[in-house]
């Protein structure tokens, strides 16, 4: 079995590493965008610092699906509203907690990001500030073979759905897993210890804190499945805001790889085609729902969760019995994927109330409102008619009147 793993990491390596060509494209559309930021800061009078960020940076990026982050750093957070003097054409804005902007050269994003200098940690107001720190301690402590890992383990999140922190996914981000690979030395290492894992994870590389008490006690319970102290940052949990979900999704797999290894644990799967095969593995009814997303993309994406919550909830309320749902992401996109089990197949509801030897008052109050009442099992209760008569024209109408483009715009 061990031999059998080994001989995966391998074909893993060769098919996700990236090439040398490659690393030359990306380098050449980054030096060439650097230069002209530093072109424009000369002609405005902009004093800036520009250097590079992200994956790229640090060598773990995964074979053909580079982002190019590029940090823009000014003296003051006034300084940064400037930034738009120095990007190139064609880019788009976007928002995280400032502003900052994408765009495509040769088929590569590229992304440039506002940061402001800092002295002293105390002086940092927006934690995305620490982001340049990042390379340069990764860089420092991976070797060769430890970045290679990273590759491989980032593959493994993105195949099995779990890869991304953004607030719409909650997923692990790429420093998260480069930490990870960091505190135990490589991915087999790593997966060795999953084995062991239970949600409330601690993982400390610095010895910041003596103990996951004393972590909890500076940073606050975040909720988080994992606490990963940054180290570049300790009063920061780099898995924040990782949910239990894709703390399940990564252990399942991890240890499903375990039992049986196989190459497939890598590869990742078409998400529509395997929605679509499960829902008629079960039988089930399945309402899909395409949603183009507008404006800032995280933020739009986050309304756009929480209105599926709602329309969970609403259609649970009215009887209607849902298998499960999933959301499928894409560059403009957002497309829906209800699994129906049930509707209800009688005229009516049965609703308990309350046992026939309570209180006389407060039974008769029951009685009073539900004069139709019967006695179910050992409790009184009553049958209320379902407001509903045609389920499948219900979810159709609930599903538009949440997840329509201007539902979550309204939000």
């Amino acid at each position: 079995m061990l031999d059998k793993t080994n001989n995966i990491i391998e074909r893993v390596y060769k098919s996700f590493l990236p090439s040398g060509a490659e690393a030359v494209k990306l380098k050449r559309i980054a030096e060439s965008v650097i230069a002209g930021i530093r072109a424009k800061a000369i002609k405005y009078k902009l004093d800036i610092e520009v250097e590079l960020g992200g994956s790229f940076s640090k060598g773990t990026w995964v074979r053909n699906d580079a982002d190019i982050d590029v940090f823009v750093v000014f003296g003051s957070e006034k300084e940064t509203l400037g930034l738009h003097k120095l990007i190139p054409d064609g880019f788009d804005t976007a928002h995280g907690t400032r502003v900052y902007f994408r765009g495509k050269i040769q088929r590569v994003y590229v992304e440039i990001v506002p940061l402001v200098r800092f002295k002293d940690r105390k002086e940092v107001t927006n934690s995305v500030d620490f982001s340049r720190l990042h390379a340069s301690y990764i860089n420092r402590r991976l070797d060769a073979g430890m970045k290679r890992d990273v590759v491989a383990l980032k593959q493994f999140c993105k195949a099995n759905g779990c890869f991304g922190a953004e607030t719409h996914i909650h997923g692990f981000s790429g420093y998260a897993l480069e930490l990870m690979i960091l505190n135990y030395g490589g991915i087999k290492q790593l997966f060795d210890a999953v084995l062991a894992w239970r949600p409330c994870v601690y993982i400390d590389i610095e010895k910041v804190y003596s103990n996951r008490d004393g972590a909890v006690k500076e940073l606050g319970e975040d909720g988080s499945p994992i606490l990963l102290v940054d180290p570049t940052n300790p009063n920061r949990n780099v898995c924040a805001s990782l949910n239990m979900t894709n703390f399940a999704k990564f252990v399942f797999a991890v240890k499903f790889f375990h039992l049986h290894p196989e190459m497939s644990f890598f590869l990742k799967k078409d998400d529509k085609k395997a929605i679509i095969s499960r829902s008629k593995l079960r039988g089930t009814r399945l309402f899909r729902n395409v949603t183009r997303i507008s404006g800032p993309r995280e933020k739009f994406l986050s309304k756009y969760n929480k209105n599926s919550e709602r329309l969970l909830k609403t259609l649970s309320d009215a009887g209607v019995e849902v298998y499960d749902l999933n959301v499928v992401f894409s560059e403009h996109d957002a497309e829906l994927f209800l699994e129906v089990a049930n509707v209800p197949a009688t005229k009516t509801k049965r609703v308990v109330g309350p046992n026939p030897w309570l209180g006389i008052e407060h039974f008769s109050r029951f009685v009073n409102q539900h004069r139709e009442a019967y006695v179910y099992k050992e409790s009184a209760a009553y049958d209320k008619p379902y407001d509903v008569h045609d389920f499948n024209k219900f979810i159709l109408g609930k599903i538009k009147e949440y997840m329509a483009q201007k539902a979550i715009l309204r939000e």
